[in-house]
């Protein structure tokens, strides 16, 4: 499962690239992977709220869905809000799985939510951008 931070700080980056075309690549190496491993992705992009949230799948058009999604995102919201993601993402899980969050980490106050989806999940794993 992939949470991606979309706040207004998604524009922002080098001259070579912004943290949205790092994000897209990003997205797309672990949802590739995940078809290679025969596993199902899904996509979960936020801001201050819960902008999509498209449901794991597992099929061979599926990683170029999770991929435009995250290129063509234009978000109502524009700051962070971790925890409303965190939460809608710990209500969406019924199995175990792997979570890749995407963010800038520029919030504060999810840190009881962040631990309580790290002990439902396989893996979480965190980027910083």
């Amino acid at each position: 499962m992939l949470l991606v931070d979309m706040s207004g700080s998604q524009n922002f980056g080098t001259r070579v690239q912004t943290k949205q075309e790092l994000t897209a690549e990003l997205s797309a190496i672990f949802a590739f992977s995940a078809l290679k491993n025969n596993d199902k992705s899904g996509l979960m992009l936020f801001t201050d709220r819960v902008e999509k949230f498209i449901p794991p799948k597992k099929s061979r058009s599926h990683p170029l869905r999770i991929i435009r999604e995250v290129i063509n995102a234009v978000p109502e919201g524009k700051g962070t809000n971790l925890k409303v993601a965190l939460e809608h993402l710990n209500s969406m899980i019924s199995k175990r799985a792997i979570v890749f969050l995407i963010s800038d980490f520029q919030d504060s106050g999810y840190d009881q939510i962040l631990k309580t989806v790290a002990k439902n999940t396989t893996s979480f794993v965190g980027f910083g951008r």
